[in-house]
């Protein structure tokens, strides 16, 4: 499965989540993030939603549990994690185009904009790691 990684996120649409240029992709297992080689599970799919100017992305854990929330666990540099059952601060979510392809994918931290980085780590520096999003 190629991923274009260059979709736009936008409100109402699935992606799979991707190191941009791989064919890794970010999944939900049990309540944390990590990552596998793209299929079709629905581990693999993230729903995007917009509330209050900012992005979240959800993935379905079950048809009768629902979905959990995309975000960090609440310290900073913290890895990305999929646990919340509704979406507050941690799960603000503001994607940036980069200018090499894919994005830079932004995380609300206090009063900051954090940038996703390696590890699926959110870091305070200049140091993120381009996101692919590539629509389902």
């Amino acid at each position: 499965m190629t991923l274009s990684g260059n979709d736009a996120p936008w409100e109402g649409n699935t992606y799979r989540i991707s190191i941009y240029g791989t064919n890794t992709v970010l999944i939900r297992t049990s309540n944390t993030v990590t990552t596998s080689s793209a299929g079709t599970a629905l581990s693999q799919q993230w729903k995007c939603t917009k509330s209050d100017g900012w992005l979240y992305f959800s993935a379905c854990t079950s048809a009768t549990s629902g979905y959990t929330f995309l975000g960090r666990s609440g310290s900073k540099e913290s890895k990305l994690t999929a646990s919340a059952k509704s979406h507050a601060e941690w799960e603000y979510f503001a994607p940036r185009k980069h200018p090499d392809g894919g994005y830079w994918l932004y995380n609300k931290v206090g009063s900051s904009l954090w940038v996703v980085g390696e590890d699926w780590k959110v870091v305070s520096s200049d140091k993120g790691v381009r996101i692919g999003f590539t629509r389902v």
